[in-house]
This record gives C-alpha cells, structure tokens and sequence, in this order.
C-alpha cells in the first residue's frame, strides 16, 4: 500500500495543479488574485529549497507530509518575491510598442 503514493501523488497532484492553474471563476477572490500576482517564477525558484529544508528541520521522508508544506512555503515565499522584486522591477520595464505589420510584411520579402 505503501507504494502506491509513488503513483498516485504526481497523477494527483499534476491534475491539482492544473485545475487550480485553469478553474477559477472569473468572480471568485482567487480569479482576482491570480490576475494582479504572478507568483509562477518565484515558486518555481523557491519549491525545491523549500523542499529540502522542510525535510532537513523537520525530517520528513513522507512525500504525502512534505506536499502540502512545501507548496504554501513555496507560495509564500513566491509572493514575497513578486511583490518586493519583479513587480517593481517590472515596473521600471518601458512599454513596448506594437509592431507595424506593414513593416514585417517587407522584412519578410527581403530574406
């Protein structure tokens, strides 16, 4: 029984990931958060330290145990990193313009 964690916890966990990537109601609270935080790159920076100190403070060796823990820290620390890093760092980033397709269209004739 013990082994079945093994298979169970990524197929359960990628479909988690997903429907929470992709469910929200455009009305919930959730929906108005994700649209203003972007705090993907920060948990993908932060999931795998996260990880091991859990397991090096605590000394987890439960996958089951560690999930949960190092996904709130992850996000915690992902948020933290959105708003005191990238969203002002991005914030300095000039506007970009909207390319002229008239003039891609003539870059395009001329390779």
């Amino acid at each position: 029984m013990a082994g079945d964690g093994k298979l169970v916890l990524p197929t359960a966990g990628a479909y988690l990931q997903f429907w929470f990537a992709f469910r929200p109601a455009p009305d919930s609270a959730l929906h108005r958060f994700v649209q203003r935080n972007d705090l993907s790159y920060g948990m993908y920076l932060f999931a795998w330290p996260a990880q091991q100190m859990l397991i090096r403070m605590f000394h987890l060796q439960s996958a089951w145990e560690l999930l949960p823990l190092s996904a709130a820290a992850a996000t915690g620390l992902g948020l933290l990193r959105w708003r005191w890093v990238e969203r002002p760092f991005l914030a300095l980033k000039p506007a970009t313009r909207r390319r002229d397709p008239l003039i891609l269209s003539r870059l395009s004739m001329i390779e």
